[in-house]
């Protein structure tokens, strides 16, 4: 007489990885979270706006444009300070991700990102989930022509969001983004 298997039923097993259990697949509202995302970026902005100031100014770039090699330095210059801004808002939201469950943007449009269970992030998946944004954005805008891989970026996660329910970055930390 054969023995029955002893596999676990399936609302036992855990999901491979990259693979969502319990996640909500009803579609997102993908115009809120990316007004939300440039909220959250034009705050930052403002408050950094002042600190690029002095560094450009140090830095002679608005005292003297030339002393910088031309379009060589301002470009280098550009770089640095995209790079500043990326882990400013990496740090920065990965703060607010796992205390608060969401930012000044997507609380607006009374979006958080938990769990399937509620939970919020931790600290580790909110600092991986913002890595991985901005590092997929801010890496082909370093590039000549990076602007059209953006695009390109955009429209996959969207048509994606629309179809699943989850981006990228969603599906890798198991998280999702619904209301408040």
């Amino acid at each position: 007489m054969a023995q029955p298997s002893q596999q676990p039923e399936p609302s036992q097993q855990q999901p491979a990885f990259g693979v969502i259990s319990n996640m909500d697949t009803t579609p997102k509202h993908p115009w809120k979270r990316y007004i939300a995302r440039m909220i959250d970026n034009f705050l930052l902005m403002l408050v950094n706006l002042p600190v690029f100031v002095v560094v450009a100014l140090v830095a002679g770039l608005l005292s003297d444009p030339g002393k910088m090699e031309g379009m060589t330095g301002n470009y280098l210059m550009t770089v640095a300070m995209g790079g500043l801004a990326a882990l400013e808002m990496v740090a920065l939201e990965t703060c607010l991700l796992a205390t608060w469950g969401t930012t000044p943007g997507k609380r607006i449009f009374g979006l958080h990102v938990r769990h399937a269970n509620g939970e919020k992030l931790s600290y580790r998946e909110a600092f991986k989930r913002s890595g991985i944004i901005q590092g997929m954005f801010l890496i082909p805008a370093l590039i000549p022509f990076g602007v059209i891989l953006n695009i390109v970026l955009l429209i996959f996660q969207r048509r994606q969001l629309l179809k699943t329910g989850y981006t990228t970055w969603d599906k890798i930390i198991q998280g999702q983004v619904g209301p408040v």
